[in-house]
């Protein structure tokens, strides 16, 4: 495995001693594996870990990535960089790591997944977002591994993160000793979602004309839903061919690149007609397609967090989600549950909540979401208290 270091000289230990509320002068030197930037939840949590610390002489931030265009334009004359090809949840990931970077380096290392190396000699903190991979698996075999690699790392962390009280009782289920050293911190939201709604006629050149109701897809994978909600709308849309005439369904992110898992009930849907597949789209068109909508459809079974609520949230669009608890923290009573998991269920919530939005004045929605959203879930206050973590990590380790 090959390494290439982009690191500035070495500076001195953080004094440790300082009592917390004096000021301390030297920068907390912190390596953060970046290596999944761009990958779903955790390369967004990644990326507003980054943003929240730009320009914060508090730390000095080094970043393990896989290539320097990882690294975005943005960041590359801004931050030190460890170049590296490891696999993931490979032999090289867990047990080579530790002995090919100096270590002697950094004060902290943090893992944002939970496959934490081994043998490394410096405090760290791990981020177990959820237990899909045990409780929701693609694959069969996933729990027998996912679930020794997490307690692994829940064993081994200094500190550890997670994204939602949901999580956070999952976590101590699992391994009830991470109790004493486990903090909940909500992932942000991107700034730019926040910007104001253009006008309506900005979607034509996505061909939406009428109403709609959208989904969005960070992957296909089977706790996602994607198949029963193409399903709940194609009954809903024949059981009220009048009332929901014109409505369509807007699916978009990174996940309909993956179409073809659920081809059967894609080719279903109403011969398509009534199904706008987007892709994967600039953050400036999804605040125009979540400020729109007549509503967000959360069809998963299980999420850590589910950011696409929050932003939904963040425009002041209902919505109509599955019961599921981190889900759930996010929601208010202006939007729409089931009352279970199943697909009847999905249909009923569908079929009440589209009926309702459908009449409903969509200009009437709540004014001061932005300050709301924006107090609550924003990078700095992300960064602001994950710092707070890793100082108290170096200071137990």
């Amino acid at each position: 495995m090959g390494l290439e270091l982009h690191i500035p000289p070495q500076r001195s230990k953080v004094d440790l001693t300082t009592p917390p509320d004096s000021k301390v002068t030297q920068p907390l030197r912190v390596l953060l594996d970046a290596r999944k930037l761009g990958d779903g939840g955790i390369g967004v949590y990644i990326e507003n870990l980054i943003e929240g610390f730009r320009g914060n002489s508090a730390i000095d931030l080094t970043l393990l990535v896989r290539s320097p265009a990882a690294l975005l334009s943005r960041w590359q004359k801004e931050f030190q960089w460890i170049e590296s090809d490891a696999r993931s949840y490979s032999l090289e990931e867990y047990w080579k790591l530790a002995r090919q970077i100096d270590f002697s380096r950094f004060d902290l290392f943090h893992e944002p997944h939970y496959t934490l190396p081994f043998r490394l000699p410096i405090p760290t903190v791990v981020t177990v977002h959820d237990l899909i991979h045990v409780h929701h698996p693609e694959r069969w075999y996933y729990p027998h591994i996912a679930r020794t690699l997490i307690r692994s790392a829940l064993k081994r962390a200094t500190r550890v993160l997670t994204v939602s009280r949901a999580s956070a009782s999952e976590i101590c289920q699992l391994e009830p000793g991470t109790r004493g050293k486990l903090h909940v911190i909500p992932n942000a939201i991107d700034p730019l979602m926040l910007s104001p709604v253009r006008e309506r006629d900005y979607l034509n050149r996505f061909g939406i004309r009428g109403p709609y109701i959208l989904a969005v897809l960070s992957n296909m994978k089977p706790h996602k839903g994607a198949q029963d909600l193409l399903k709940a709308f194609r009954s809903v849309k024949l059981a009220h061919p009048k009332e929901l005439r014109d409505l369509s369904l807007v699916l978009v992110g990174m996940g309909t690149q993956d179409l073809e898992r659920v081809r059967p009930a894609l080719d279903q849907t109403l011969e398509h007609k009534d199904v706008h597949v987007l892709g994967r789209v600039s953050r400036e068109d999804l605040v125009n397609l979540y400020g729109w909508a007549r509503a967000l459809v959360v069809p998963s079974l299980v999420e850590g967090f589910c950011l696409p609520a929050l932003e939904a949230k963040a425009c002041g669009t209902p919505i109509i989600a599955r019961p599921d608890p981190a889900v759930m923290e996010l929601l208010s009573r202006s939007d729409y549950v089931a009352e279970d998991f199943s697909l009847a269920a999905l249909e009923r919530v569908l079929s009440f909540g589209l009926r309702d939005l459908m009449v409903r004045d969509r200009n009437l929605r709540p004014i001061d979401r932005t300050l709301e959203i924006g107090r609550t879930f924003n990078r700095t206050s992300l960064s602001r208290r994950v710092l707070e973590v890793y100082r108290d990590a170096v200071r137990a380790g």
